[in-house]
């Protein structure tokens, strides 16, 4: 993608439009271009300065998801009154899916959740991680992105056998 962002900015293109990882590519090669986000799950994730007030040539909509990972594990808590230990679903291949949870396990913590992460990297990955924390979780909280989009059959369908309580942010 960076090559392809070098040859819009060498062409003095009037305006980029582009969406997820691809935005920070996009920004390296230019400053003077306006950048337009179609979507941004974390635009303060190194695209802007912040959210408040803008700056530079990046502009465009945000979904703010990790702004609201604190709000939401409350009220899974609420939900879920037992909660102690929280697994947290997310693709590792992916970074603003890292991202959000490294931000939901360390939010996790300081509520005094005990959190883990299993690594999904493919469709492959998500049954054998759900074999895995099988009788280790009290709840999920599940980051969509495409991976897991694709997959939210599945992973509804697993928590379910597991009898587990999901939170997830709404993507779709």
């Amino acid at each position: 993608m960076s090559d392809f962002a070098v040859e819009l900015s060498r062409r003095h293109v009037d305006v980029i439009v582009t969406y997820g990882a691809a935005a920070a590519a996009v920004k390296q090669a230019t400053t003077t271009i306006p950048i337009v986000l179609a979507v941004a799950s974390d635009p303060g994730g190194g695209l802007i300065a912040s959210l408040a007030r803008r700056d530079g040539n990046v502009t465009g909509i945000s979904i703010q998801q990790s702004e609201l990972i604190g709000k939401r594990l409350a009220l899974l808590r609420e939900v879920v009154p037992h909660l102690r230990r929280l697994v947290i679903v997310a693709n590792a291949g992916y970074a603003m899916p890292v991202l959000e949870a490294q931000e939901a396990k360390a939010t996790a913590q300081a509520l005094g959740l005990e959190a883990a992460r299993p690594e999904i990297w493919r469709s492959e990955d998500i049954t054998p991680a759900f074999e895995a924390i099988r009788g280790k979780a009290d709840a999920l909280y599940v980051i969509s992105d495409p991976l897991i989009a694709a997959n939210r059959t599945l992973v509804t369908t697993l928590a379910l056998s597991a009898r587990l309580p999901l939170g997830s942010q709404a993507s779709e």
